[in-house]
């Protein structure tokens, strides 16, 4: 039997539901267990944070957990007093297996015809969530929908969503997952618990690196946590695309500021329009507009940047030789121009190199 194509799960890695190390989420793991234990649980909980630092993972370890245990009663007798669900349970096993009667999960679907993954949760998608709400369950058992995530809802699905959730059935519980939680509905968020996860620390990610035999060379491997920026994901990402080598060759261009090399601009170009590369292309644009956020805040700052902004020295140097080539307002009205830019591109599909070089010499014209 073929690989089932599921979204929201990283290549050669472990499923979330079948994912048991969690780490560096302690807090939220007391939270949702606290809640689980008081006497009146919130029916929906947002679960929030940047991609790749385990939301999804944790939405499903509470889930087993709700699913094995049913009330606080059982939990006390088993003596936890943690989110500690026995993942041998019979009811862990239906959960990996994607069959146990009791769990709902809304997420994108693979669509077998066009060999893609849809845009968007649909309002098809959100009707099936419905049906089974309404479905009878267990004496004492609960009824749980797994969203992953709602920030692929549309508006039609979100206000079918919205429906669901302010009526619910008893011991039905909601776990919302969202990287973008002030896009969604202000409806949607006002009936749910928030629950914000924070970004994993480099000794948690190291530790995940090393459970996976994720090999990098120890004298690129602060960088590349660095441009992991707190998710484990994103590090995944940086060593799949090399995007150290994409780092180092945007820094290079950008030390030569007030004036850029148009072979280097073209040659950078050419390397990231191919569509076989294409992710490569994304990692430079989140990165190039991650590198004029960091250099807005470093220029703002003033001499109190050292305290208060981690950087590599790399960046540190490149910033301190940028400053004197730009202003403020300057770099904000070039973050917002590449930003918007960069999404109409993407949505209309444009050329990738000329995007790249355009970008350049925007920048370039900007420079003092």
């Amino acid at each position: 039997m073929s690989e089932i194509l599921e979204i929201d799960k990283l290549e050669n890695f472990p499923h979330p539901r079948d994912n048991e190390n969690l780490r560096g989420l302690d807090t939220a793991q007391q939270a949702l267990f606290d809640g689980f234990m008081s006497s009146k649980m919130h029916h929906a909980w947002i679960i929030s944070g940047q991609k790749g630092i385990g939301k999804a993972t944790l939405a499903y370890k509470f889930a087993q957990f709700i699913l094995e245990f049913k009330n606080p009663d059982n939990v006390r007798a088993a003596g936890l007093t943690s989110l500690t669900p026995n993942f041998n349970a019979i009811s862990a096993q239906q959960v990996r297996a994607r069959s146990h009667p009791s769990l709902f999960v809304l997420k994108r679907a693979y669509n077998d015809k066009t060999k893609k993954f849809g845009q968007n949760i649909n309002i098809e998608n959100v009707r099936k969530a419905e049906q089974f709400i309404n479905k009878t369950v267990e004496k004492g058992g609960w009824r749980v929908i797994i969203i992953d995530s709602a920030d692929d809802l549309n508006i039609s699905s979100a206000n079918a969503l919205l429906k669901s959730l302010e009526e619910p059935p008893q011991n039905t519980v909601f776990l919302i997952i969202s990287s973008l939680p002030a896009k969604l509905l202000p409806t949607i968020r006002s009936r749910c618990r928030m629950l914000k996860l924070p970004d994993l620390d480099e000794q948690v990610i190291s530790q995940l690196l090393q459970t996976y035999h994720v090999e990098m060379n120890a004298e690129e491997r602060d960088i590349i946590l660095f441009l992991g920026q707190g998710s484990f994901a994103r590090v995944l990402e940086v060593i799949d695309v090399e995007g150290l080598e994409i780092y180092k060759k945007m820094l290079a261009l950008l030390y030569q500021i007030p004036q850029i090399s148009r072979d280097d601009i073209h040659k950078l170009g050419s390397e990231l329009a191919l569509k076989a590369v294409e992710s490569k292309y994304i990692f430079f644009t989140e990165q190039y507009l991650a590198i004029l956020s960091r250099l807005i805040k470093f220029i703002s700052l003033g001499e109190a940047a050292d305290a208060h902004m981690p950087l590599p020295n790399v960046e540190i140097k490149l910033f301190n030789h940028l400053k004197a080539h730009f202003t403020l307002d300057a770099l904000f009205s070039l973050w917002e121009s590449s930003e918007q830019k960069f999404r109409i591109n993407a949505a209309f599909n444009m050329d990738k190199k000329q995007t790249i070089i355009t970008e350049f010499l925007n920048l370039e014209k900007l420079a003092k």
